[in-house]
């Protein structure tokens, strides 16, 4: 859609501390809120409030794929749709599969492997081509 990401649609190029941050650090901590948040907090608190998996299920992913649009704010119409909507099939699933079990610390592993995953390919990658 966008051909070859760069920078606001791709991470720019970051030090090295901040890198060896993002790839180590950053992950685990944004992982396990997130988790904490929509999955531990929201997701039964919804599910609770209104008497429905469905709805609860909905309103959770729709509030997480948004705050994907943001991020990174670029205000570009058809890049925030897309953001927004990438993230909502896994969202979803991830939800329901969520509270079907009830374990938060696989999911927030996954999550932050992802995120890891992400961050190397982006900011630490660059610094140890040769």
């Amino acid at each position: 859609m966008y051909g070859t990401l760069t920078p606001p649609y791709l991470f720019g190029a970051l030090p090295l501390p901040a890198a060896l941050y993002a790839v180590f650090v950053f992950p685990f901590i944004w992982g396990l809120t997130e988790q904490m948040t929509y999955n531990g907090y929201l997701a039964t608190r919804f599910r609770v409030l209104c008497r429905s998996t469905s709805l609860s299920v909905a309103l959770v992913s729709m509030a997480w794929s948004f705050q994907h649009a943001v991020m990174p704010l670029t205000f570009d119409p058809k890049f925030m749709v897309v953001r927004a909507l990438s993230p909502l099939p896994f969202s979803v699933f991830q939800t329901l599969v969520y509270l079907r079990f009830r374990r938060l610390i696989p999911f927030a592993i996954a999550h932050a492997s992802m995120d890891r995953t992400s961050a190397f390919l982006g900011v630490l990658l660059p610094h140890l081509a040769i």
